[in-house]
């Protein structure tokens, strides 16, 4: 399996670079989204591409990107984001799990046009991972197997098409035994780890599965 991270240039605090650089060690391939670098520079971080446009970052910066050569440049005016351009380059280099850390932030069109932008790749059949340093969101079209869940950790499930069909769990409080979730519901929100292992299947349709620590 070829393991790509994919750094973005969201909301990312100092305090949990640690947690960066595990994501990097696991990957086999890292790509900074434009100012993402600046994050895996600060974690002590190699990254092999740099994808974007350049505006998050400073003049010297870029001068230093050039002088590396690892810059994939593209124009200010461009129809997509550079997590997009990311996401494209991934795929191109044959990703089979793609995780993204740092892809959320304050500016909620952002936010949501990232978490959208992923349904291309998981319907390219790529397993896509979102981390941050409180949850981990998972995009499922089949199956998953959460191994890093405790009891009492909180898990939801929300659906990302309109109706996610066919649904079966194990080891959750409120269990699903082939049902469905729509989009326009939240019953799936705020569900709670009872026994170990955690298995989410569905038949048909994409689903967001969010896990947070309690612990």
């Amino acid at each position: 399996m070829r393991k790509i991270l994919i750094i973005a240039n969201g909301a990312w605090e100092e305090s949990a670079d640690g947690l960066l650089r595990s994501l990097a060690a696991q990957a086999d391939y890292r790509i900074a989204a434009d100012g993402g670098w600046r994050l895996a520079r600060r974690a002590g971080l190699r990254v092999e591409q740099v994808i974007g446009d350049g505006d998050s970052l400073s003049l010297e910066e870029r001068t230093e990107l050039l002088k590396l050569g690892i810059w994939q440049r593209h124009p200010a005016d461009k129809d997509q984001t550079d997590l997009e351009l990311a996401l494209a380059e991934a795929l191109a280099q044959h990703a089979d799990k793609i995780t993204c850390a740092a892809l959320l932030g304050k500016r909620a069109d952002q936010a949501l046009g990232n978490l959208f932008t992923l349904e291309g790749p998981a319907r390219a059949g790529a397993q896509i991972e979102v981390v941050t340093p409180e949850e981990r969101l998972y995009l499922v079209r089949d199956e998953l197997q959460l191994t890093q869940a405790r009891l009492g950790d909180i898990v939801s499930l929300l659906a990302l098409t309109d109706r996610v069909s066919g649904l079966e769990t194990q080891g959750l409080r409120w269990p699903l035994r082939g049902e469905g979730l729509s989009r326009t519901a939240t019953r799936g929100i705020s569900n709670q780890v009872i026994s170990l292992p955690v298995v989410i299947q569905l038949f048909e349709g994409l689903l967001w599965v969010i896990h947070r620590s309690e612990i």
